[in-house]
């Protein structure tokens, strides 16, 4: 391959703010415009930071986005704001999905009426500019070719390969191994001369799994339902919530037994969005009038009181979890993201040349395991991460 540039502009050594540029061939490559997780509404020093790299937004010939959640395309209305009028591409589940995360933030998190109503109108301009494509589909671009692959974090989630002069680089965004019932597992990419593998390190430094059973779950809540008890299950995430009404629904059937479960309005409309509406329908999930729309969790037993009162989002219920009266909370283990050992056989898989780690804290990388004779982490690729860009 002929001289590339791959330049992390978030999101490298911490988690959030996720954002890479990709100068490769005669193409400039945004992948992923995240939003710090304390970040609200906005953030300005991404933002300055792409401009000021590309010598302006009007050099940037496209935008592909990995999944529907903050920290990875939370910033794309700033970028819209700025100027950016090129296209952005990802699945079609990311683009539906998209709604509730800006939804979310032109609502609650800007600081007047007034500026919500521009970012409104930024929003409807952004999804104009937003298309779609499927897996199987290649997306050429001046001399590169672009193509996605399922990464299996949440419903939708996309890796890509961008080809170039007989050679390729692979992106994996979020990815995870895990069979979750709603996004399924990763495929890995059949690649040839891989010059660089942009990896999800979040849990490089962990070995396997010691997550508990859905039966033992289930067990749980049973106790605690039997106790009188309410249950919540709680949900950070978006597509969380659609994951945990999966499980939940496996184990009912299963045990042929039937609980109270209730949901927010747009956990129907996400499982809808994802194609597993007709899952709630069979559960007799009802709604719960929440009005935080990006997964405040899934209740089973009847609605805690003092949960039916508006709240502005998830967040504000927090206050109330460490009551007495609070519900008692139960997890199912989801994992959304690669083990050290699955990292191996992706490298393994791939032969990248070198492998750099993203969305990992130097720490993790530093008390990571790896052994693949594959594996050559450029660590010298890193230092743009978030906090430590030179200007």
């Amino acid at each position: 391959m002929k001289e590339f540039s791959f330049i992390p502009l978030g999101g490298a050594n911490s988690i959030g703010e996720s954002c890479s540029l990709f100068e490769v061939g005669n193409a400039r490559i945004l992948v992923d415009v995240g939003l710090g997780f304390q970040e609200r509404p906005f953030p300005n020093n991404l933002i300055s930071r792409i401009d000021k790299t590309l010598n302006g937004l009007g050099n940037l010939d496209l935008v592909l986005i990995t999944h529907a959640h903050r920290d990875h395309l939370g910033s794309i209305l700033k970028l819209m704001a700025n100027g950016y009028k090129g296209y952005i591409y990802s699945s079609k589940i990311t683009r539906q999905l998209a709604k509730y995360v800006f939804d979310d933030i032109i609502s609650d998190d800007l600081p007047n009426r007034e500026i919500a109503d521009l970012y409104a109108h930024y929003a409807s301009y952004m999804y104009q500019q937003w298309h779609s494509f499927d897996l199987g589909d290649r997306l050429d671009i001046k001399d590169i070719t672009i193509w996605p692959f399922n990464a299996g974090h949440i419903a939708g989630s996309f890796g890509y390969v961008i080809e170039y002069d007989s050679s390729s680089i692979v992106i994996t965004g979020d990815a995870s191994l895990y069979p979750n019932l709603s996004s399924g597992i990763m495929n890995f990419p059949n690649v040839e001369n891989c010059e660089l593998l942009i990896c999800d390190g979040t849990a490089v430094n962990k070995m396997g799994t010691d997550f508990l059973s859905d039966e033992a779950v289930v067990d749980a809540v049973e106790i605690s339902l039997d106790k009188g008890e309410k249950v919540i299950f709680p949900c950070f995430a978006l597509g969380k919530d659609v994951e945990t009404l999966l499980r939940l629904e496996r184990e009912i059937i299963r045990r042929k037994k039937s609980f109270d479960i209730f949901a927010s309005k747009s956990t129907f409309e996400i499982a809808s969005v994802i194609g597993l509406g007709r899952n709630l329908s069979k559960m007799k999930c009802k709604v719960a009038e929440l009005k935080e729309i990006t997964s405040p969790g899934i209740f089973v037993g009847r609605v805690p009181k003092q949960f039916c009162t508006p709240k502005s989002t998830y967040y504000d219920y927090l206050d109330i979890l460490p009551s007495k009266k609070s519900p008692i909370s139960h997890y199912f283990s989801i994992g959304t993201h690669l083990n050290s050992a699955q990292i191996e056989l992706l490298v393994d898989f791939t032969k990248p040349k070198r492998t750099v780690f993203v969305h990992t804290p130097e720490r993790d990388i530093n008390n990571s395991k790896l052994r693949s004779p594959n594996l050559s982490i450029a660590k010298e690729l890193r230092r743009y991460g978030r906090g430590d860009y030179s200007w």
